[in-house]
């Protein structure tokens, strides 16, 4: 099939990237706070010159610059300068991941990617804003993930993969349990779907990631804390320094990162928050969950019946991958990593209190796969959507809606969700009592 030039993509699909352009500015103008909590501040306090710490890659490399440049940056503002670069930069990457998304698909996946891009879109421009999670680990965790998403689209400079994932452990060995998913189930996806030398590469890259992975989280949860005590004072010190008032810090994350303690109990203030919100969100969330299960149900659904000729020959075409091929059996069990991959966030939302972040986690991750898999050319997951479309039109006069409504809690937050369902689990906390 030949490949797409960039020109003909931009003559086509020009209007809606300029439109998401817009919409993203818009999100700027609406939601950006301009301030950095001293929670994310702190991070850049911790670095690899106290010893291979967990979460230190990045004051490592803020130290780095910060011996290279001419300019002092062990200031508070020189680190929202960094984090205003970084979010641009995180953007410049969302819409490469799009415009290489548009440029591979066939045209008959055309519609239904510009629908799951828009739905994307409305809860990735807003998040990386407020003053909870502009300048977090989530922006440059998010940044490389949908960079190894685009080496695997385009099939490309793919054993770079395993050293970014590497790179993001050291960010944040947390990468495992939040958006991690998307590149495992990813690279797993095009290793069952592929025949030959490409699925002993895939599978290999596949391999050396997990073990990356598996071998840096146990590290930096069990191993890495052992001179906590000794550089504990020095760490606040310049936490403190780096802070929006010169003499904050967080002391969550110094007592779980430098100390080793556990800080459920710390944290319970903020579990009583979550109780009172999560069941209200999750109410007001219902017609996207009942949305996911039937796109879910379709997708694992046998359709021998249904399945067309073209489909029979060739379920599984990458526009620049030509010997990508999928027997049955394997796209089954890819479809399954793709449903079940959701589940990594479980335990975070077990254990932890950042709800808002763990929202957006799950749904960025089976969006983003679901036009990976389009893109990859999966006619299930077509057929899925296009039955998703239909229930919707059904029931709605104006199906719209579903990409309006959204809208209205975003942008999502960390220990709160949202503005909107916060306010009415007050409200219904208050008429309960």
């Amino acid at each position: 099939m030949r490949e797409t030039s960039g020109r003909d993509v931009l003559k086509r699909e020009g209007g809606f990237l300029i439109f998401m352009m817009a919409f993203a500015l818009v999100n700027v103008l609406r939601h950006f706070e301009e301030i950095i909590s001293e929670y994310n501040t702190t991070l850049f306090a911790m670095s690899y010159k106290y010893g291979f710490i967990s979460r230190g890659m990045l004051g490592t490399i803020w130290l780095g610059l910060d011996e290279i440049l001419p300019i002092n940056l062990m200031t508070y503002d020189s680190v929202y300068g960094f984090a205003c670069i970084s979010t641009v930069v995180l953007y410049i990457i969302i819409f490469a991941m799009y415009f290489v998304l548009l440029r591979n698909s066939r045209e008959k996946y055309l519609r239904n990617l510009r629908y799951l891009i828009a739905f994307f879109s409305i809860f990735t421009f807003s998040m990386f804003l407020t003053d909870e999670v502009f300048g977090r680990l989530d922006l440059w965790l998010y940044m490389l993930t949908f960079l190894m998403v685009i080496l695997v689209l385009k099939d490309r400079g793919v054993w770079l993969v395993p050293i970014l994932v590497g790179l993001c452990m050291c960010i944040h060995q947390g990468y495992v349990l939040t958006c991690a998913n998307i590149v495992v189930v990813l690279l797993a996806y095009v290793a069952l779907v592929s025949t030959g030398i490409k699925r002993r590469r895939y599978a290999v890259i596949l391999g050396v990631t997990v073990l990356i992975i598996a071998v840096t989280f146990i590290y930096f949860e069990f191993f890495s804390h052992g001179g906590g005590r000794e550089i504990v004072d020095e760490v606040i010190t310049h936490a403190k320094a780096l802070s929006p008032d010169g003499k904050s810090y967080n002391e969550s994350i110094i007592n779980h990162e430098i100390l080793g303690l556990d800080v459920y109990e710390s944290e319970m203030e903020m579990h009583k928050l979550n109780w009172q919100e999560v069941p209200v969100f999750v109410v007001l969330f219902i017609p996207y969950i009942i949305i996911a299960g039937r796109f879910m149900r379709n997708l694992l659904r046998n359709d021998n019946a249904k399945a067309s000729k073209e489909a029979d020959k060739s379920r599984v075409i990458h526009r620049f991958v030509a010997d990508i091929r999928g027997d049955k059996p394997a796209l089954e069990m890819g479809r399954w990593l793709m449903v079940l991959g959701g589940l990594a966030v479980v335990p975070q939302m077990l254990m932890k209190v950042d709800f808002g972040r763990y929202v957006y986690m799950t749904f960025s991750y089976y969006i983003v796969m679901a036009m990976c898999m389009l893109t990859l050319g999966d006619d299930k997951v077509y057929e899925a959507v296009e039955a998703g479309k239909t229930a919707i039109k059904r029931r709605t006069p104006f199906p719209l809606v579903v990409l309006i409504y959204p809208m209205f809690f975003m942008p999502l937050h960390d220990v709160i969700i949202s503005g909107i369902s916060w306010r009415v689990s007050t409200w219904v906390n208050f008429w309960m009592r």
